[in-house]
């Protein structure tokens, strides 16, 4: 009787010690519309930077004269590899319309400081 009572014991010790339950958070609906954004946006900052990016966001989005046109600003971070330096960073000015998008501006600031990187990468509303 001893012997499976400590089995399950160890048994039950072992599983409460290895099990991980990671919280996470779910993300809010704005989140989840930017991210699909950014993601319809790909071919077009790909393009543009020609180089790996992180920290994409959308800075600023408005409404254009039509009930579907917007211009949108998304400033992503390039980086070379291992997201080592040189950090640049792009702003990429685009109008996207139901039928197409286009790109009508871009603002690069080459090698932007450890500093501005971090600010620009922590950056939440």
């Amino acid at each position: 009787m001893r012997k499976p009572l400590i089995l399950i014991f160890s048994i039950t010790l072992l599983l409460l010690t290895t099990t991980n339950v990671h919280a996470q958070k779910e993300p809010k609906r704005e989140e989840l519309l930017e991210e699909a954004l950014i993601v319809r946006y790909l071919p077009y900052i790909l393009e543009v930077t020609d180089k790996l990016f992180m920290c994409e966001r959308i800075t600023n989005i408005k409404r254009l004269g039509g009930n579907r046109d917007h211009e949108v600003v998304i400033e992503v971070v390039t980086f070379e590899k291992a997201h080592m330096p040189p950090h640049d960073l792009f702003r990429i000015k685009l109008i996207d319309t139901p039928d197409k998008i286009t790109v009508t501006d871009v603002n690069r600031t080459e090698n932007i400081s450890p500093e501005q990187l971090k600010k620009h990468c922590s950056y939440k509303e």
